[in-house]
Formats: structure tokens, sequence, C-alpha cells
């Protein structure tokens, strides 16, 4: 299984997505992502029932419409294309292009479809599902670079990498390729990085929800050296002491003291999320002995419940 290698994009989050029609459709604007009532065939009417029963829209291809426009000069025909766009969003955008290699049959696409309806879509309340879901073979991302004194029509793209998914404002769009042939077990895992990733965004993009959480860490965030130099009055062994669960501690004979590498907020809440999507049982009674990771595991847990995510279905 290819490990995830595009996140969700800050701010552009599945929660806005569901809100977010007058984007794509409104009042003498035509909706892309709706099956037009005339279409029959096998493909359109399971995009219809699924958007019927979940309030999301289905697409196995990520070209909306196709318009002819006419030929040109040399007879060849011109055409007007409009595509999801997954980089696109409210807050901010991406400049990373996007392949797809698309599902090859019905079969495929109706297995693809039973795991998000049965399996991601009953882990959040209806509210939080994606504005539309692009269920493909394999996804490739292609980041853009712009160098610090470049103009934007200097930037370029370097090589394309395989993800899993990627979520922006008006789709989320998942490689169906592996998922289908995992047992039960490596699909559960795969759910687990889906959540993490949309989860984490969502709390970014409310940092207010976080203040309580964040309030142990204020004054380490991002810190790093010798704990003598930045903390002379702080003795401690464990970074967990001090609430994280990540980051680095490390004693230096050379030195005669520690070094030590605090993580940032986000990787301090991802951290957390990790173990919220796992063993509880076996994280609580590991960090029994420590309070202050305990009081910040309890009121994440609080944040993300209250959010509309059903983490008793892990």
């Amino acid at each position: 299984m290819y490990r995830i290698l595009g996140f969700i994009i800050l701010g552009l989050l599945g929660v806005a997505c569901q809100k977010e029609g007058n984007l794509v459709s409104g009042e003498g604007i035509e909706n892309y992502f709706e099956v037009p009532g005339t279409a029959m065939d096998e493909e359109s009417v399971l995009r219809r029932e699924f958007q019927k029963e979940t309030g999301s829209y289905l697409l196995f291809n990520d070209t909306l419409r196709k318009e002819f426009l006419g030929r040109d000069e040399d007879g060849f025909p011109r055409y007007s294309f409009e595509t999801v766009e997954l980089g696109y969003g409210i807050l901010s955008s991406s400049m990373d292009k996007f392949t797809f290699h698309y599902l090859e049959n019905m079969e495929i696409k109706r297995a693809g479809v039973s795991f998000v309806k049965e399996r991601l879509l009953a882990l959040m309340d209806k509210s939080l599902a994606p504005y539309s879901f692009l269920l493909v073979n394999t996804i490739l991302q292609y980041p853009f670079y712009l160098e610090e004194g470049m103009e934007a029509s200097e930037g370029f793209y370097g090589e394309g990498y395989p993800i899993n998914f990627y979520s922006g404002t008006r789709c989320m769009a998942i490689s169906m390729g592996d998922i289908l042939g995992m047992d039960d077990e490596e699909q559960v895992g795969f759910l687990k990085e889906i959540m993490i990733a949309m989860v984490s965004n969502m709390l970014t993009a409310r940092p207010s929800v976080l203040l309580d959480f964040y309030a142990p860490g204020k004054d380490y965030y991002d810190k790093s050296g010798y704990m003598y130099e930045l903390f002379p009055e702080l003795y401690i062994n464990d970074l967990r002491e001090l609430g994280f669960i990540t980051g680095s501690l490390e004693y230096d004979e050379d030195y005669w003291d520690y070094r030590v590498q605090f993580p940032s907020e986000k990787e301090d809440v991802l951290s957390f999320m990790e173990v919220m999507f796992g063993d509880e049982d076996v994280f609580l009674e590991e960090n029994a002995a420590y309070p202050i990771v305990i009081e910040k595991y309890n009121l994440l847990k609080k944040v993300v419940t209250d959010l509309g995510i059903h983490l008793e279905m892990f």
C-alpha cells in the first residue's frame, strides 16, 4: 500500500464542502457534479443513488464537462472542459497537478462505492462528508515548486508520485487500486490514515478548539537545543512529563546535558491523533504516570467526538 504523501490542504475541509454547493451550483448555474435525470446507464444510476443516500456526489472521472465548441481553421474539433481541480480551495489553493488512472469496470466501481458507504462514511456524521468523491485506480501528484525570489510564472513541477488519497474543497479523490485487495485489518489501517489526515486538518482550521490542548506546551513548541541553555530550571527525564508523546530527549555525555527537540503544535496534535485511532486502553495504561498526557488525550478526544467523528467504530 502506498504511503500517504498528500494530505488535506489547510482549510479545505470536508465539513465545509458539504455546505459549498454555491461554488458549483445555484440558481441558473448548471451543477456538473450531478448526474442528468435522463441518464439511465448502470454507472449513472449508481452515481445518482449514491448522492441520494449519502448527500455526496460520486465521480469516476475528473472531467465534469466536455462541450464541443466547433472546429478550428484546420478543421480540428475544439472543446471546453471543466475538471474537478483537487487543489482548488476557499482559503488557499494548491498549484500541484494530479493525474489519474481510472477504474476499469463496474464490478470494481461498485466495490469502491461499498467501501466508501459502508466503511468510510460510517465513521462520521453526514454533515462532515466531502462534497464529492472521485474513485479511481491510482493517483499521481506532481508537486509545484516556487523557489525564493521566483515569480509565479517561473515555478516548475516535480516528478509525480503515487498517493492514496487527496481531499480538497470540492472533492476527495481516493486511489482504490490497492484498497480492494486488502484484508479487513489492512482496510482498517487505511481508514485510520484517512481519518487522521481529515480530522487533523479540521482541527487546524479551528484553532480556538485546541487552546486548552496547546496550553501545557505553549512555552516549548518548536524549541530545540540543550536543556540547560533553554530551560535551566527544568529537570525532566521524559518528555511525557511535559505532556508530549513525540519529540526527542537524549543525553549527551560530552556536554553532560540533555539535547531536546520539542514538537510543533501540528506534530503534537498528529501524535495524539494517531493514538486516538489506535488502542486506547494500551495507551492509557502506558501513560498512567503522566497526568498531562492523559489530560491532553481526553481533551482532544472530546473535541474530535464533538465534531461528529465516531471513534467507537474503530
